[in-house]
């Protein structure tokens, strides 16, 4: 074989894994904000618990009901778990939706109420029971240090309270002990929903203090 071949033939190889890596990474899930669909996992033990049926039945809701079930993934949520749930409704106006949360070298569960019928539960985003909730999710994990990691964190909660698509715009400002984050959703071709969480550095730990949104007009 002469030189010419062998060389096409090695610039091809080398091709052909480049593409063989990039492929397996686009097939693979990311880490940061994403989800997967309860039916592609194996038998998660944390729901199916007596613990977690009292749980849910202090907030009216029962896994016996039809649900489409997804777990979220995020680096900041560390090895607890964090499963959306959505009801699947069997009426336009039958529609309810709610987090769980278990977190991790502890026995606590959270349940997050979000939608109830058709509409989303008053200042879900604020309660201050969800803060709570993202809080003792991330209290083992130490505060963001740069500008990605903050909007990072802060589309974990976007996540855990039903909202996954805000990643618009993002913009970070802090200030002393104090990092706000802003983010966009889009609502409609003619509005959007601005995002903005506000954090409170303690050491080396961040809490989320309040969360607000409003609905914005494009000019």
């Amino acid at each position: 074989m002469g030189g010419g071949e062998t060389g096409m033939k090695y610039i091809l190889n080398v091709l052909y894994f480049v593409f063989a890596i990039c492929a397996a990474s686009l097939a693979q899930p990311s880490k940061d904000n994403s989800a997967v669909s309860c039916a592609k996992l194996p038998t998660i033990r944390e729901l199916r618990s007596v613990e977690t049926t009292r749980v849910l039945a202090a907030f009216g809701y029962s896994l016996h009901q039809a649900f489409d079930c997804t777990k979220l993934i995020s680096e900041w949520y560390g090895s607890s778990a964090v499963f959306l749930f959505r009801s699947i409704p069997t009426r336009l106006d039958d529609q309810t939706s709610f987090s769980v949360i278990f977190i991790s070298g502890s026995h606590e569960i959270w349940v997050l109420p979000i939608t109830s019928g058709m509409l989303e539960y008053p200042s879900v985003e604020s309660d201050p029971h969800n803060l709570a909730a993202f809080n003792a999710l991330i209290a083992a994990q130490a505060a963001p240090v740069a500008d990605p990691e903050w909007i990072s964190l802060s589309r974990s909660y976007l996540a855990m309270i039903g909202h996954r698509k805000a990643n618009l715009s993002p913009k970070v400002s802090c200030k002393g002990e104090q990092c706000t984050v802003e983010l966009s959703e889009q609502q409609s071709p003619e509005s959007f929903i601005l995002w903005t969480l506000t954090f409170e550095k303690t050491g080396r730990l961040a809490r989320l203090q309040d969360v607000s949104r409003k609905l914005r007009k494009r000019e």
